[in-house]
């Protein structure tokens, strides 16, 4: 592409998945370095448990890229390798790029598909045109323009497979239900978070996998441009019958897995009648009776946690700390997430039954793991009867309770509802990140000891804060009663024309002397308005924690907000940005000691509670 200037692959990190082809695993290799791929990035992970080769593949590879020697437990079980391998070094990564033995790229591949995808937000995985070369014309063909499922029985399928690459007619990146394994690049933040199933163990595991992100709301895409020449023979009959089952079974799909027999005769009956060959129906009957299926399998050392967010739209930030203060602990964690009835058109009914599926699927999650491995649940959805509904889906799990005491009238909350949670759902763990939440709980459930832990926070990212004549002091989040407008209105009347005093968030009414901007600001917005503030102010007569104050440190922005509450340990006992309400000049004196501080100040603060974060959030995951 003319005039475009490459992406940066600094931050892409690939594995060459070996096995048993020294001949071609060298130019895999040196193809994805001449991609632009960094050597101290790349990985080989052999599965292929023959010493005497060892030497012969170290010496085919460039200085710099590193082998990791594993028994055979196939693809999906090499990707986990690696993703621990890269995650050991740092978590910074933006993506990750997967790779067989024998591919080749056509030059710009790797740049193409990174480029899609940060062109896409909601894509997780982009794949390229894959083209083969036909064993009887000799010729290049199409074997995979990204996948699909068929329409009734959902099976899977490659678009224009066998057809000739000049007739493929798409120029941007294009939607697919999944795309082929063979060469894969997804982001690092979805397939740290959720792993491919070692249970396959060769072939399907990526369609399945992909199906999952898209469930979870996080799109493939297929760039046309982007071109990978592979050598496949497709996929072996034991594993096409066996591995059907078990994407069926995956997707609860028990309806459509009666149909089953008749897509394996139709397959055995291609080979009888295109090859006169007999040879697959021994391993297609094979593969059709293997008995049991096995559950979901991630193999690891280290502690797992499947993080239940039910506020997808609301808790999605929140999530997303959670994941990455886990991770910097050296803690694997995969988020289920749905969106709550306020961000979708599902009602309440349909989103309670879509808590207790994601349950349901955390569950099996965390059963399929060989190391210590726990489900955490990020709001109640039914208040304390959440703690009887883990007790009886899961049988033990945590939840975080962010409000103990609604302002709002909310399910679950009153007496009879303590009581059941009290008498019958003790094993659950209930966890807080306030000690004001805290005391609250433990009047509310006397025979729980709920567990304090920090509000987690995303690695600090430098904002790039513009420089302002004026600058901007910001209130943000929706209105709630417990909002001291009396404070703000105050702040206007002493501060005056000396700031730009912006109030912007759902529900906000009129306040003398703020801008008012009274709407639902999207994600990427916020993150904006909170990178070009220079205080954000915190009004609250009444909270537990803040999530708008944790967001502002991310990005190196200071708060202000009243002391005697959380923000006491979030900024330090005594700091010059807590405000003694009593003082009618207290909320200015705050702010304005706050405008005479440099980012170095928030700096600090940010780095003080994300250590903190990470040592107790990893204590927990290894308890």
């Amino acid at each position: 592409m003319k005039g475009v200037v490459p992406p940066d692959l600094g931050l892409v990190c690939a594995v060459v998945i070996h096995h048993n082809s020294l001949a071609t695993v060298a130019g895999t290799v040196a193809a994805l370095v001449g991609e632009g791929v960094l050597t101290s990035n790349l990985l080989v992970v052999d599965n292929s448990e023959r010493p005497g080769d060892r030497p012969a593949l170290e010496a085919g590879l460039p200085d710099g890229v590193e082998v990791v020697y594993e028994t055979n437990r196939g693809y999906a079980a090499a990707i986990n390798v690696a993703i621990d391998h890269f995650r050991a070094q740092h978590d910074r990564w933006e993506f990750f790029l997967v790779a067989t033995h024998e591919v080749r790229t056509r030059a710009g591949a790797v740049p193409e598909l990174v480029r899609a995808l940060k062109d896409t937000d909601d894509a997780a995985v982009a794949g390229p045109t894959l083209v083969t070369t036909d064993e009887a014309s000799g010729e290049t063909v199409v074997w995979s323009a990204g996948g699909y499922l068929s329409r009734w029985l959902q099976l899977p399928a490659h678009h224009s497979h066998r057809g000739r690459p000049e007739d493929l007619r798409a120029t941007g990146p294009q939607a697919r239900d999944w795309v082929d394994g063979a060469f894969v690049v997804y982001r690092w933040p979805d397939i740290r978070d959720n792993r491919p199933d070692e249970a396959f163990f060769l072939y399907m595991e990526e369609t399945e996998l992909h199906l999952r992100l898209r469930s979870r709301g996080r799109g493939t895409i297929w760039v046309p441009s982007a071109v990978v020449w592979q050598s496949s023979g497709g996929v072996p009959p034991f594993y096409f019958a066996r591995n059907l089952r078990l994407l069926y079974k995956r997707r609860a799909a028990t309806a459509r897995s009666a149909a089953i027999p008749l897509v394996l005769a139709r397959r055995a009956a291609a080979d009888i009648i295109k090859r006169r060959d007999l040879t697959s129906v021994g391993p297609l009957l094979r593969g059709y009776v293997d008995r049991p299926l096995p559950g979901r399998q991630v193999s690891h050392e280290v502690p797992y946690v499947a993080v239940v967010n039910p506020l997808g739209g609301a808790l999605a930030h929140y999530a997303a700390e959670l994941s990455d203060t886990l991770g910097a602990g050296g803690v694997r964690s995969e988020i289920f997430s749905t969106d709550e009835p306020s961000a979708s058109s599902k009602s309440r009914l349909r989103w309670v039954r879509d808590y207790l599926s994601l349950l349901l699927s955390a569950r099996s999650s965390v059963r399929a793991q060989r190391s210590s491995a726990r489900v955490i649940v990020t709001w109640p959805v039914l208040g304390y009867l959440d703690l009887l509904v883990l007790r009886v889906v899961t049988g033990r799990a945590s939840i975080v309770i962010h409000d103990p005491d609604p302002l709002v009238g909310a399910v679950g909350y009153g007496r009879t509802s303590r009581r059941l949670a009290t008498a019958f759902a003790r094993r659950v763990g209930v966890i807080a990140h306030s000690s004001q939440a805290q005391d609250v709980l433990a009047d509310h459930l006397p025979r729980f000891r709920s567990e304090l832990l920090p509000h987690p926070m995303l690695e600090r990212v430098r904002a790039d804060r513009a420089d302002h004549v004026r600058p901007a002091i910001r209130v943000l989040g929706q209105y709630k009663r417990d909002r001291d407008v009396e404070a703000l209105e105050r702040i206007a009347q002493q501060i005056g024309a000396d700031a730009r005093l912006e109030i912007v968030g759902r529900g906000w009414p009129d306040v003398q002397g703020w801008t008012v901007d009274a709407r639902f600001v999207p994600e990427a917005e916020l993150d904006h308005l909170i990178a070009d503030a220079q205080v954000v102010v915190i009004p609250y007569r009444r909270f537990f924690q803040s999530g708008i104050a944790l967001r502002c440190l991310e990005q190196s922005t200071l708060v202000v907000g009243p002391s005697g509450t959380s923000l006491d340990d979030l900024l330090g006992t005594g700091s010059p940005l807590l405000v003694d309400t009593d003082e009618p000049d207290g909320w200015t004196r705050a702010i304005r000691r706050g405008l005479d501080m440099d980012d170095s100040y928030a700096e600090g603060l940010a780095a003080r509670w994300r250590s903190r974060a990470v040592a107790d959030w990893s204590r927990w995951a290894d308890g």
